[in-house]
């Protein structure tokens, strides 16, 4: 990591027995300024770079070196541990934040630890107790220690070699801070050209693998089962149905034979009607007849004028004369008994008219089966009556039940068939073939539907637009409306989905599948 070079030279005036100080850090100006260098005390060098701190701590020996670590730089840090691994190692002080002093304190070499605010007579006390005691052993000259540097060539090596790697290193950081901006324009780039690819392009779709544990695969499970449910209740009522068509049929079955027993008994009293009716209207002429006879008799008169004739004539006497009119007299009493007999014999005529005509009607309204204005014509026909309106009712009602049996037959049959349809459509489309293998479909927002015709071609793509190559072909369109969310944008969409035949299954995997033509034709 590179750090702007600001350098101090070191006092040409200084005594021999001042404090050889090296200050490596980027604020020399400032820190320096808060010592004395006209008291004579510090001979002072400041170096702002590393490297370049290192190959002069190599090169010339100090007593003190002051390394400033507030910005907490790695790369003062390895300075610190390459003084402190020094064949003479200087004391070091370390200028660095409060919350960082317990760690500086635990590396070698470390003197002591300054933090803000810094302060002059903070900077000396802590120089003045860096400064080699009076017993020790005097201070070298620069010339002297830089003989012995010389003297120690591995010493030198090794400062050389430190301070090359921190140049490495700075140069590392540089490239390193390069790539990372090259590569987030490049990202920045990239992912405006993406925005204007999906403002603008209508040709793409977004894969989706159906398995068992899908949501639509186990939606189109459950309508199945819905389904294979109704269609078994369907059954079962269909069954019920039948069950009520045959009971009805065998209703119906004994409701006609009643109807044309009844019937029967009907023709058979009209036939008995007839009969009679004959019988009477016979009896009726022969009693015209009779009494048509009479009164022609009686009214010319012959009969007594012959009795008369033959008493005159002393052909009878007066006792057969008198029998004679006797007798007339018991003929035109017989005549007024056969008046009252052909009276009787019309009202039979007419009751057997009557009877025979409702007998008629009961009959045809028995066959044709409407039961309107029924009435008995002699109190005998009364339970006649009662048995055909029964038995045309009873079929009458087997024939409405029979009929009920058979539509709900039929439109049991046709739900049936059409439940039927609709479970082999649900198990062939792609959800429902989905709970038994792998299915690809694609999600087609609206207005990227002209792309996704049916055998269209399918390209996906390693960077989403390009590097692309053919997947696949376009299946057929899956009924209904979907919704899902935009891959790039993540706003909801709606649209619906197409089944995908793939060439290359990892293709499905991808965010979005191109339909059609690869973009921008690469």
């Amino acid at each position: 990591m590179a750090i702007a070079s600001n350098s101090i030279q070191t006092r040409q005036d200084a005594p021999r027995q001042a404090t050889r100080l090296l200050y490596a850090g980027p604020r020399s100006d400032a820190v320096l300024s808060l010592l004395d260098p006209a008291a004579g005390r510090f001979a002072c060098q400041a170096e702002a770079r590393v490297s370049a701190a290192l190959m002069l701590a190599a090169s010339k020996s100090f007593d003190v070196v002051v390394v400033d670590q507030r910005d907490d730089d790695d790369a003062l840090t390895l300075l610190i541990a390459a003084l402190a691994a020094s064949q003479k190692p200087p004391r070091i002080i370390v200028l660095a934040q409060p919350e960082a002093v317990g760690r500086f304190l635990r590396y070698p070499g470390v003197h002591s630890v300054l933090t803000l605010p810094l302060r002059a007579a903070q900077l000396r006390a802590a120089l003045a107790s860096a400064h080699p005691k009076s017993s020790a052993k005097p201070a070298l000259a620069a010339p002297q220690a830089e003989a012995r540097l010389a003297q120690s060539p591995g010493l030198r090596r090794r400062l050389l070699s430190t301070g090359r790697f921190m140049a490495t290193i700075s140069a590392l950081y540089k490239n390193a801070a390069f790539v990372l901006l090259a590569t987030l324009f490049a990202a920045f780039t990239f992912y405006g050209f993406l925005i204007a690819f999906f403002l603008l392009s209508s040709g793409w779709g977004a894969p989706v693998t159906l398995s068992k544990g899908h949501e639509l695969v186990a939606k189109a499970q459950r309508e199945i089962g819905e389904l294979k449910i109704a269609l078994n209740v369907t059954a079962q009522r269909l069954s019920e149905a039948q069950l009520g068509a045959d009971t009805a049929e065998r209703a119906h079955g004994d409701a006609q034979l009643l109807v044309e027993y009844v019937k029967g008994t009907v023709d058979q009293e009209i036939d008995a009607r007839q009969a009679a009716l004959k019988t009477v209207r016979s009896k009726l002429k022969r009693l015209a007849r009779v009494k048509a006879e009479f009164d022609a008799q009686l009214k010319s008169g012959g009969m007594s004028q012959a009795l008369a004739k033959l008493y005159r004539k002393r052909l009878i006497d007066k006792r057969t004369y008198e029998a004679g009119t006797l007798g007339l007299l018991e003929t035109t009493q017989r005549m007024a008994a056969i008046d009252t007999d052909i009276e009787a014999a019309r009202d039979v005529e007419t009751q057997a008219s009557v009877t025979i005509t409702l007998l008629t009607s009961l009959r045809q309204q028995l066959v044709q089966g409407k039961m309107s204005g029924v009435t008995a014509a002699t109190a005998d026909l009364v339970l006649l009556t009662k048995q055909a309106v029964d038995a045309r009712s009873a079929l009458d009602q087997a024939l409405v039940q029979l009929q009920s049996a058979h539509d709900s037959q039929k439109i049991l049959s046709a739900s049936m068939a059409l439940m039927e349809q609709q479970v082999a459509d649900l198990e062939q489309s792609p959800f429902g073939r989905a709970r038994r293998t792998r299915v690809d479909v694609i999600f087609v927002p609206y207005g990227n539907e002209r792309g996704f015709v049916a055998g269209a071609s399918l390209y996906t793509c390693a960077l989403t637009v390009v590097i692309c190559h053919r997947a696949g072909t376009v299946g057929q369109v899956l009924p209904g409306e979907s919704n899902t969310v935009h891959p790039f944008f993540g706003k909801p969409l709606r649209g619906f989905f197409v089944e995908a035949k793939l060439d290359d299954e990892a293709a499905a995997a991808q965010e979005i599948i191109h339909a059609g033509r690869a973009p921008f034709f690469f």
